[in-house]
């Protein structure tokens, strides 16, 4: 029989944007999903306070509500979260996401079980049941890598080793593994790790940078990451982060070029801003100047998991950064 360490305490910590009901929701399924062993705390951090306000709601009495001062991205909120948790454990658990029966419960035992892990994240199932590749794990990203995603090679071109490499389209996601980077959807970590490594990288506005940072920094300090495909979290409509996407979109550019200055060369930076505009070009072209039957029928051609209502509500996004040649927030 395994001897669990006494870990006593979970924080889930709920980001939210525009549907304050959804959140709670989400935190209610999250307490059920607790061991009964292991207290739960739950802490809803509102991302944007431009937003509607939270709307009444009687169980919310039981949560710790918070929201950030001014909108300043999911890592700001996710720092606000940390910041506001008294648990050893943290579960960061974004809406749009449903945990199935079982799932945080094996997080939290895998943590015991494995005293020398950072952090392990769930598998993030799409609404087919099938797990979202790309998405759930990657390795580090190159800078080519970054190129492809950006000017769509890697819709395009799925095949290419560049894009298959990074973002473990040939792993099975059936299996748990030491990853390098994981889905920030689905993430438990320790408090005290968090806090030691100086928590979430706030200069990026958006996120994901910010969550392949901080996994760089579990493994650079000997706590390495997991995937484990048996936690599940299965999504229910549009993920937290596409509805941020539609308002934020310039942030989310501004923060891939701050990724790539901060990592790579500095003729690389100019290369790649340069990159990001024909990019743009690019989207508009296939939002603005494809029949919509075409474009639907490519979507699914190359498995992309958002839909051309989607696309078509993000072409003003593109318009506007290709327009305005600016990624300066």
């Amino acid at each position: 029989m395994v001897r669990l360490n006494p870990i006593i305490s979970v924080s889930v910590i709920i980001p939210y944007y525009d549907d304050f009901s959804e959140a709670v929701r989400l935190a209610n399924l999250a307490r059920e999903g607790v061991p009964a062993d292991i207290s739960c705390e739950l802490i809803l951090v509102q991302v944007d306070p431009a937003m509607a306000p939270p709307s009444p709601v009687t169980s919310a009495s039981s949560f710790k509500i918070l929201c950030c001062p001014n909108y300043s991205g999911l890592p700001s909120a996710k720092n606000i979260g940390v910041a506001a948790s008294t648990g050893e454990l943290i579960l960061f658990l974004f809406p749009g996401l449903t945990p199935e029966k079982g799932s945080i419960e094996r997080l939290v035992r895998q943590l015991q079980i494995h005293p020398e892990w950072g952090a392990v994240a769930g598998r993030w199932n799409n609404e087919r049941g099938e797990a979202e590749k790309g998405y759930n794990v990657r390795m580090a990203p190159t800078f080519l890598s970054l190129v492809f995603d950006v000017l769509f090679i890697n819709k395009i071109f799925p095949a290419n080793g560049i894009t298959r490499r990074y973002k473990m389209h040939d792993f099975d996601h059936c299996s748990l593994i030491e990853v390098m980077h994981a889905n920030d959807c689905t993430f438990m970590t320790r408090r005290s790790l968090v806090l030691d490594l100086g928590k979430f990288n706030e200069t990026y506005r958006f996120s994901w940078f910010d969550q392949v940072e901080m996994c760089a920094s579990l493994s650079k300090a000997g706590r390495p990451v997991y995937f484990d495909p048996d936690a599940v979290f299965t999504l229910v409509g549009q993920p937290l982060v596409n509805r941020i996407l539609v308002q934020h979109y310039r942030d989310y550019h501004a923060d891939l070029t701050m990724y790539v200055g901060r990592h790579y060369r500095s003729w690389q930076r100019r290369v790649f801003t340069a990159i990001v505009f024909l990019g743009m070009a690019i989207r508009l072209l296939f939002s603005r100047f494809l029949p919509r039957t075409i474009r639907i029928w490519l979507l699914r051609r190359y498995r992309s998991y958002v839909s051309d209502d989607y696309i078509q509500s993000m072409s003003g996004s593109y318009e506007d950064l290709f327009n305005n040649r600016r990624l300066t927030r």
